[in-house]
């Protein structure tokens, strides 16, 4: 079981971005994020800023995670914990967490927590949605630009996914 566990985090994590990723069914009402982190990391963080490479190291040291995509690259900074990164840049447009760590989002929800605490710490202004046969909810920031989802498996925080709204 153990030489499957990475091919199946890889294709839960690839079944999750292609389907899950698109932001078309964020709530039209505005929850501000702007204090909005995960582990310390924000969207638009520079991961040549000093604090990050202190952390995780230089970008190009990074295990790279094998996703194809056209507008990011991915990078796993830690078991349980990617970041999308522009696409030949250095900003973060996208965190990704898929297992139970120390990370948190700046309210402290972590993955395995039970959603009622999702309501309590961002409140009623999420949207509902079913993304690749999982149900999920979303925040979203329109102001800034930003959205925050959870994945829900028996009521609780199965996969958390904080990034850019597309403008698409």
């Amino acid at each position: 079981m153990r030489r499957w566990n990475p091919i199946l985090i890889v294709l839960f994590t690839c079944c999750l971005f292609l389907i899950g990723c698109g932001n078309n069914a964020l709530p039209d009402v505005s929850t501000d994020l702007s204090q909005e982190a995960i582990g310390g990391l924000k969207i638009g963080q520079s991961v040549n800023d000093e604090q990050f490479v202190k952390q995780y190291g230089e970008k190009d040291k990074l295990q790279q995670v094998n996703v194809q995509h056209d507008r990011e690259d991915f990078y796993q900074l830690q078991d349980g914990v990617e970041v999308a990164v522009e696409k030949g840049g250095e900003k973060i447009v996208m965190l990704h967490l898929y297992k139970e760590t120390e990370f948190s989002t700046q309210k402290g929800i972590q993955v395995g927590d039970p959603i009622q605490t999702v309501f309590s710490a961002y409140g009623n202004s999420y949207s509902k949605m079913d993304e690749a046969g999982m149900p999920a909810i979303a925040y979203a920031d329109h102001a800034n630009g930003i959205y925050l989802k959870f994945w829900v498996y028996e009521d609780k925080v199965h996969s958390i996914w904080y990034g850019v709204i597309d403008p698409e």
